[in-house]
């Protein structure tokens, strides 16, 4: 995993950062490295960067009769604030809808099933990964 990261920024500096190659990679590299967190608590990934007319769900996972829908945020240090902090309540109520509209697509997971909402906060600081899941009320 440090490997992917110090690949990524190597790659910073060759580009500015704010430009969406840069925060795609990072995205995609946040979304991987929220995937294996996941897995390693039990649950299954059953889709990865889910679209809906609303938006993106970016984790789809389950275990047991548990069905966790997930925004993940990956940050580099904490140069543009903290990455939760990039959830607005915007963002949740597109999140919500492009729950809903999985709910609908998939019928088999509308019924005996508890839903939960959640963001990953992906963040690195020099050699260190801390990836945090935080639970939404919804």
């Amino acid at each position: 995993m440090r490997e992917n990261w110090h690949n990524l920024c190597k790659f910073k500096h060759a580009m500015k950062q704010d430009t969406p190659c840069w925060n795609q990679a990072q995205g995609r590299l946040g979304e991987s490295l929220a995937k294996k967190f996941l897995e390693r608590q039990g649950f299954n990934v059953i889709a990865e960067r889910y679209r809906s007319p609303f938006g993106e769900i970016d984790l789809v996972a389950k275990r047991g009769q548990v069905l966790l829908f997930v925004e993940v945020k990956a940050r580099h240090g904490d140069h543009f604030g903290d990455a939760l902090e990039s959830v607005t309540p915007l963002k949740l109520r597109h999140f919500r809808k492009a729950v809903l509209h999985f709910l609908m697509e998939n019928p088999e997971y509308q019924q005996d099933y508890f839903w939960e909402l959640a963001a990953a906060a992906v963040r690195h600081h020099g050699t260190k990964t801390e990836i945090e899941l935080v639970k939404i009320l919804s």
